[in-house]
């Protein structure tokens, strides 16, 4: 959550202004929300803090953890797939939100992948078009 949340600001920030914007206007929302990612960078910060005081308390016992922490340590060759499958997953979750498991420690990539990919190059697209 402390990793996605300042994301998700922002894209709600930039994606669904209060008002119908005038011509015009889109420049002064951008520049609002470029002020917005800088102020939750400050959100940020207690994620790292967060992770790190708990790599130091973690232990080998704990997979799906060790799993997540083991990140920091090397960048995977398929961080990308891993990353949009992540995504794939977390959008199928907002629609259809079973099995409620706090504890997942594998999903179908391939599938996942393909949703989160489309995701992906729409919401480039969508940014890439908008300026």
């Amino acid at each position: 959550m402390a990793l996605t949340f300042p994301l998700i600001i922002i894209a709600y920030e930039y994606f669904l202004p209060q008002q119908p914007l005038p011509f015009g206007e889109r420049d002064r929302v951008r520049g609002r929300v470029k002020s917005i990612f800088w102020m939750l960078i400050i959100f940020a910060i207690p994620a790292v803090i967060y992770f790190y005081l708990r790599s130091l308390g973690v232990s080998e016992v704990d997979i799906g953890i060790r799993k997540t922490m083991g990140i920091t340590d090397k960048i995977s060759s398929g961080l990308f797939v891993d990353f949009a499958a992540s995504v794939g997953f977390y959008l199928k979750k907002l629609i259809y939100p079973f099995p409620l498991n706090f504890a997942i420690v594998e999903i179908n990539k391939g599938l996942y992948f393909i949703i989160g990919a489309i995701f992906l190059v729409f919401l480039i697209f969508q940014l890439l078009n908008s300026s």
